[in-house]
Order: structure tokens, then sequence, then C-alpha cells
């Protein structure tokens, strides 16, 4: 998780980093070493149960709305209703255009048997006239990508 945050910050110039679960206690140690960090716990943290952690955050970056949560049955209608949408839990890479919203899962960044898909993380960049979202291998290379106009986003 260090060498990939370390990586997104120097090589992929990344300012904030959204930390999507499963382990609310190493969004926390990784918010001790980089700039902005923001987490919300996963499904089974101890921390989901906690009234006093929230399990969504919506936020505007750099103009546009973004929702984050661990797993999408925790998005609330104001998270839906953003541009940029992130969750994890699925463990599956996923960047998709749908109506007014792109939704990015980054993946994951244990290299575990029972995991389908290689370790990976997602870069979204946003500029004044596109937003581009990429998953990369935890090594660095890029998997997928897709740039939608900021006109097509709320």
């Amino acid at each position: 998780m260090h060498q990939v945050a370390d990586h997104m910050e120097s090589a992929l110039g990344v300012t904030r980093i959204y930390h999507l679960g499963d382990d609310f206690e190493d969004g926390e140690e990784l918010s001790l070493t980089k700039g902005e960090v923001r987490v919300v716990p996963g499904l089974w943290c101890i921390e989901y149960e906690s009234q006093s952690i929230p399990k969504f955050i919506v936020e505007e970056l750099d103009g546009l709305s973004v929702a984050a949560a661990h797993s999408e049955r925790d998005l609330n209608a104001q998270c839906c209703a953003a541009g940029l949408i992130f969750t994890g839990h699925t463990h599956v890479p996923r960047i998709e255009h749908i109506g007014w919203s792109l939704y990015v899962n980054p993946g994951h960044l244990k290299d575990d048997f029972r995991r389908v898909h290689p370790p990976s993380f997602a870069v979204v960049e946003i500029g004044p006239d596109i937003v581009r979202a990429r998953i990369h291998d935890a090594a660095g290379p890029v998997r997928a990508e897709v740039t939608v106009g900021r006109d097509r986003l709320a």
C-alpha cells in the first residue's frame, strides 16, 4: 500500500488518495504519512458499525462532486448524484460511465490467490474539459482507461 501510494504521488502526481476499505486502520495509517487521504470503513471493519465514522464521503474536488464508499449499498441519493463515484468492496477493477456519473472501482492491492484479478489501483485526472480514469496494475502499467467530457458529468 505504501509503495503504491508513493508511486501515485511521485510518478503520477496524485494529490488526494481515497482509501475505500477493507481495512480502515490501513487507511488511517496511510493518512499519517501522506498529504490528503480520505478513508471509509469496509463492511467487516469494527469502524463500519460506528455511528461516529461515516460510511461514505461526498465532497467537491476541482469543481466536480465526488462520492466515495466501500460498497455501492452505502451510496445514498446524494452520492448517486455525484459526477465521480468511487467504491471498493468487490475487488473487481471497473471504470464505467453511467448517466451523469463515472463509477470507479480501483480493484485491490493484495496479491492473494483467492482474488480473480491481480492487484491494481486507480488514478483519476480532472482537467478543465475532461475527466480521465485509469486502472493501473500494482506495478504501474495502465490496464484500462476511460475519458469523459466534464459536460457529461454531474
